[in-house]
C-alpha cells in the first residue's frame, strides 16, 4: 500500500525547505515508513495520478473538491 499526494506549498519562501518538512512530518504518522519521496509536480504526474487503469470507480478516485479549487 502507498500513497500519492498532491501537496501544494502554503508560502513561497519555503519552496526549498517544504519537501524535508512534508518528509518529518509523514514519518511521525502511523503510515510514515522509511520510503518518502517528494517530488515536483508534472504533467506526467498529473497523467498518471488521472490514469482509467486500476481505479474501478475513477470518480471517487480523486479529492475533486480540492482539485476544484486551483
Amino acid at each position: 500500500l502507498h500513497y500519492h499526494l498532491a501537496i501544494d506549498c502554503p508560502r513561497g519562501d519555503l519552496l526549498e525547505a517544504f519537501p524535508a518538512m512534508i518528509v518529518t512530518t509523514w514519518r511521525k504518522t502511523l503510515w510514515g515508513y522509511d520510503q518518502t519521496v517528494v517530488t515536483p509536480c508534472d504533467a506526467g504526474w498529473f497523467t498518471y495520478m488521472t490514469k482509467l487503469r486500476d481505479k474501478p470507480d475513477f470518480a471517487s478516485s480523486i479529492d475533486w473538491m480540492n482539485v476544484a479549487r486551483h
